[in-house]
């Protein structure tokens, strides 16, 4: 059985390894995506030679309209879709990266989302999941789902996890109706934190959870149980992954 390493995203630039579980490891890693915005090109894009997705990778500038927060590749239909700052999401085909369409999903900006199969759910800084219709390209379902901004949300097994803003994580069920559509979401358990919560990384039973102030949760998130807790460095931590 190969035991899981845990990769870390800080702002620390010399490279760092602490063994927590029980060789689980803590790195840093140098970041690839870049925002760009000048007079020349006032749309800021996302511009790295190493963004890989699973069925393709590229070099060329994707330009929008507002600054990139995140984008999830649907490789099932083909399609990238591309979240911003102002609320509108950006559709583009593979594997040329054509642009198809957007959709205003809402006025604020959007953080996250994870790929449901016939749907995505988008996740705000208003706390709330919209759930956009991938075969309509529309908005059908907003579901309240923290009190503040989610920072991220990651998908294990059917479920969801989101982080955000209001120091939870909080892990979710899908409930759908029978034309596969989104009906709601439901609690199934939630994580309290000492502070906000960046980002997290879920593998089973395990999850990883970022939080402001340098420190590093590891959770048995079944059990709502802390299996350790790691104060890391002295630069925020970004992202996680398992």
């Amino acid at each position: 059985m190969v035991e899981p390493v845990l990769c870390v995203d800080t702002t620390a630039s010399p490279e760092k390894k602490l063994a927590i579980y029980p060789s689980l490891e803590v790195n840093t890693v140098e970041s690839d995506l870049e925002y760009q915005d000048t007079e020349d090109s006032p749309s800021p894009s996302i511009s790295s030679s190493s963004i890989s997705l699973s069925s393709f990778s590229f070099s060329s500038k994707i330009p929008t309209k507002n600054h990139v927060t995140f984008f999830i590749e649907c490789p099932d239909t083909s399609t990238v879709y591309v979240g911003t700052a102002s609320g509108m999401m950006y559709t583009y085909r593979l594997p040329d990266m054509k642009y198809a369409y957007g959709v205003i999903i809402s006025n604020v900006s959007l953080i996250c989302g994870v790929d449901l199969k016939h749907s995505l759910c988008v996740g705000s800084s208003d706390g709330k999941c919209y759930v956009l219709s991938k075969q309509q390209g529309s908005v059908y379902q907003s579901i309240p789902c923290h009190y503040d901004t989610i920072t991220d949300m990651q998908l294990d097994a059917d479920l969801i996890f989101s982080s955000s803003w209001d120091s939870s994580v909080k892990v979710w069920s899908v409930t759908t109706t029978p034309q596969n559509k989104i009906k709601g979401l439901r609690l199934i358990n939630d994580l309290d934190h000492d502070d906000v919560v960046q980002s997290i990384a879920v593998s089973g039973p395990m999850l990883v959870s970022c939080v402001q102030g340098c420190s590093v949760v590891v959770w048995d998130w079944d059990a709502m149980e802390v299996l350790h807790t790691i104060d890391y460095t002295h630069h925020d931590i970004a992202h996680a992954a398992i």
